[in-house]
């Protein structure tokens, strides 16, 4: 069914005592009318991961936005959303990654680390995106899908070469803490996410912590189609041989709150195999040295003719001036902590699922529970919960779609329970309703959530393709199906989700009453 500790059914006549026609509504009346009537029993919060996690930020902004915004002050909106889609695109296609958020012309993405191996692959693609992307927008490619410009307009966007795009990458230990409990207790080196109400009915996600304000500081430490890294991230990058001569310190700076005010070394990551084979000195254009501080002061550096009076290996060793910042700055322990942190990352969670919703702003989860039989045998198919589900695991269930404001209730739970059970299923509806015809309920239940109540509905489907549960295969959610009769009810003894005979009966007696009408009609 759905993670749940404890709930209760209910009849749908006892929430809802309008005329027999109106006990099925869309997406958006069953929200309504469950926030307003239901009063059953509520599962016991919901375990959520109470461990550490290692995060990976990545940002991309828009350089030279305003003068664009300026010259461009009527078409300037279409051109920057369409780069920024065109990153999404990329980010997706070729990462686990998740939006955190957009900040005018910047956008920020994140993933969850389970291994160094991937911190290695994940820089050289965020690196490659970034790279290939502003090379897109100088040649004038990208423009070329940009839809309401005509031909001409679009060559004069390749003409002004005006706008780039630049990075950033950094890392964090974050904790969970939607609701600042035990914040006294975070260790040292942990940031926290959090949730935020802005009113009753929109919620903002939040990161906090000294590692997200350096990652701020030193994303404005770049430039066009440079990708700047944090000192963690850096160092961690470092330990392996092929990747340091990535690694260019290009100067040091104070930063903001970051490391009480004390020099913080600006590093850039560069691949010259994503990059035309390029070597770094020699990606610079001709005068770029005259028009960018931040060069300057590299070349300045690398001659021996820094203004900062530290020593010069501080400038062309990265491997020894990372292991000198490392001791200087008492950071052997957060290093150590990174990895402690990563390697003990839950390994069995599916990666698309825990990258794809570490940020979760929904308002309310809906969630559509299909009791399935079978019309010819009067069985019904129920599902035993995978071994490593956080809740109920290896519980008997009846499955479980989650409701999307994209898709109808009725295509949501077909298709997530063929995704799941491989199987071809037809919710029985309430066809008096011809022009909005939804699933009828069979029983409503809600769960407590730590971030609220989120609620779910019971309804009937009908199997409707010949299914052989014998040709199941084990998949992260279940790890067995099996068939039961209304004969067979009483001595199933196995262990259920909570309310699953109770689920069962009201299932069984519906389906006796259908038959009767049926047999009836006939």
């Amino acid at each position: 069914m759905v993670d749940d500790k404890e709930y209760k059914t209910q009849n749908v006549n006892n929430v809802h005592n309008s005329a027999k026609n109106e006990n099925a509504f869309n997406l958006k009346k069953y929200k309504e009318k469950l926030q307003e009537n239901i009063n059953t029993d509520i599962y016991e919060k919901e375990k959520e991961p109470n461990h550490p996690e290692v995060i990976l930020f990545f940002s991309f902004d828009i350089a030279n936005s305003s003068l664009y915004k300026n010259i461009n002050y009527s078409g300037w909106a279409k051109v920057l959303s369409h780069i920024i889609r065109k990153l999404q695109y990329r980010v997706y296609e070729n990462l686990k990654a998740q939006l955190w958020r957009v900040l005018g012309d910047e956008v920020i993405f994140i993933i969850v680390l389970k291994n160094y191996d991937e911190i290695y692959k994940y820089i050289d693609i965020i690196f490659d995106i970034l790279t290939s992307t502003a090379k897109d927008i100088k040649s004038g490619n990208i423009f070329s899908t940009l839809e309401g410009f005509s031909e001409s307009e679009k060559y004069l966007m390749k003409l002004q070469n005006i706008i780039s795009l630049k990075g950033a990458a950094w890392i964090a230990i974050v904790s969970r803490n939607p609701n600042f409990n035990a914040l006294e207790n975070n260790e040292q080196y942990e940031n926290i996410s959090a949730m935020y109400d802005l009113s009753n009915n929109y919620k903002i996600f939040e990161f906090l912590g000294n590692d997200i304000d350096a990652g701020f500081r030193i994303s404005k430490q770049t430039c066009p189609e440079r990708l700047v890294l944090s000192f963690e991230l850096a160092y961690i990058l470092s330990r392996k041989t092929d990747i340091l001569s990535k690694l260019h310190i290009i100067t040091y700076k104070k930063l903001k709150g970051i490391w009480k005010d004390k020099l913080y070394p600006i590093i850039w990551y560069h691949n010259k195999g994503k990059n035309n084979d390029i070597e770094f000195d020699d990606s610079f254009s001709f005068d770029e040295i005259e028009e960018n501080e931040l060069v300057r002061e590299y070349f300045f550096n690398k001659k021996g003719e820094s203004k900062l009076l530290i020593d010069s290996f501080m400038f062309n060793s990265v491997d020894k001036a990372l292991d000198k910042i490392l001791i200087d700055r008492n950071l052997s322990d957060k290093i150590e902590k990174i990895g402690d942190v990563i390697s003990k990352t839950n390994p069995s969670y599916d990666k698309n699922t825990i990258d794809k919703d570490y940020i979760k702003v929904d308002l309310m989860e809906l969630h559509c529970v299909a009791v399935c039989y079978n019309k010819s045998t009067s069985k019904i198919l129920i599902a035993k919960r995978s071994d490593n589900r956080n809740n109920n695991a290896s519980k008997w269930e009846f499955g479980c779609a989650k409701a999307s404001l994209e898709t109808s209730i009725i295509n949501t739970i077909k298709d997530e329970y063929e995704k799941d059970f491989n199987i071809n299923i037809e919710p029985i509806t309430d066809c008096t309703r011809k022009d909005d015809c939804q699933p009828i309920p069979l029983a409503i239940y809600q769960v407590k959530k730590s971030d609220g109540l989120h609620k779910g509905i019971i309804t009937l489907a009908e199997i409707i393709n010949d299914y052989d549960i014998s040709k199941f295969e084990p998949t992260s959610k279940h790890n067995e199906l099996a068939w039961i009769g209304e004969d067979e009810l009483e001595d199933f003894n196995e262990n259920t989700v909570p309310d699953f005979k109770e689920t069962l009966k009201l299932a069984f007696k519906k389906l006796n009453e259908n038959q009767l009408q049926e047999s009836t009609n006939m």
